[in-house]
């Protein structure tokens, strides 16, 4: 199945000072895809974040050590059989429907395949939130509507007391 790329487009306001992202201009679009994690079953991130047991690996805090724990218990220990197992690391996503209209995908899981009338859910505009609202995003993860009162308070939270050291990038690249 061919992937069709896709462009999220955000502006990143940026420290030059101390080099470091304040926070991002983004559309519906990518507020539906940090959305969309929290629609992931912990197990899922783990797998995610681990994806090949023989190189480097990330870690999620314990939930790393408790998803190797699974992994690691003999199958003579399960209740009833090696199905159990793969039940809690594999568990899928309730909103997978939603979130493969995303513009990425956030989760490898094989996607389920079944059939829908064309009409179905035609009147939604985004996943999560409206395609077209604006929104800030700051590197907490904080997401607010953009409006220029949201820029001083994050500006000014972060005691910045003049704008003179922060410019914005924007991929201009089509």
């Amino acid at each position: 199945m061919e992937q069709i790329r896709q462009k999220v487009n955000v502006r990143v306001m940026i420290d030059k000072l101390k080099n470091k992202v304040v926070y991002v201009e983004a559309g519906g679009d990518f507020v539906d895809i940090l959305l969309s994690f929290l629609t992931l079953p912990m197990a899922t991130i783990v797998r995610l974040v681990n994806p090949c047991q023989d190189g480097p690996q990330g870690k999620v805090g314990s939930l790393s050590t408790l998803y190797e724990s699974v992994l690691n218990i003999e199958p003579k220990h399960l209740s009833r059989d090696e199905q159990r197992r793969d039940l809690l690391i594999t568990l899928r996503n309730q909103l997978e429907a939603m979130c493969k209209k995303l513009k990425i995908n956030v989760d490898n899981t094989e996607q389920l395949r079944y059939f829908l009338c064309r009409d179905c859910c035609r009147e939604y505009d985004g996943v999560f939130v409206t395609e077209s609202a604006s929104f800030l995003v700051t590197d907490d993860l904080c997401i607010m509507e953009n409006s220029v009162r949201a820029s001083v308070d994050i500006l000014s939270n972060l005691d910045y007391i003049s704008a003179e050291t922060i410019y914005h990038f924007q991929d201009s690249n089509d």
